[in-house]
């Protein structure tokens, strides 16, 4: 598993990749944070407009991914960022998102 955390602008603040995790996590992982930051919502709104047959939003150059497993970092109504996680089924990756959202205390 991956996860990143990237500024306002989608840009990799920090990242970490457990050991084990395929290489490829690392950067799913930072896609997801890009477009959670940058569009200012969750991954699984995107996926879900995708599967809900949205596929327009395939074409949107810049954002990343539109997987699940992201979620912007929002403080006092603003975003501030956003984490992004990859190696687990979505439940799992979502998991550590809330993990950590508390320990940043959101």
């Amino acid at each position: 598993m991956s996860i990143a955390v990237v500024d306002d602008g989608g840009h990799v603040c920090g990242a970490i990749r457990l050991d084990g995790a395929p290489p490829s996590t690392a950067a799913i992982a930072a896609d997801k944070a890009r477009t959670a930051a940058l569009i200012r919502r969750p991954g699984k709104a995107f996926e879900d407009l995708v599967n809900g047959g949205r596929v327009a939003m395939l074409s949107v150059a810049g954002l990343g991914s539109l997987l699940d497993g992201s979620q912007p970092l929002v403080v006092k109504d603003q975003c501030v960022g956003a984490v992004g996680v990859s190696g687990g089924r979505p439940p799992e990756d979502n998991a550590v998102i809330e993990a950590v959202l508390r320990a940043w205390g959101s």
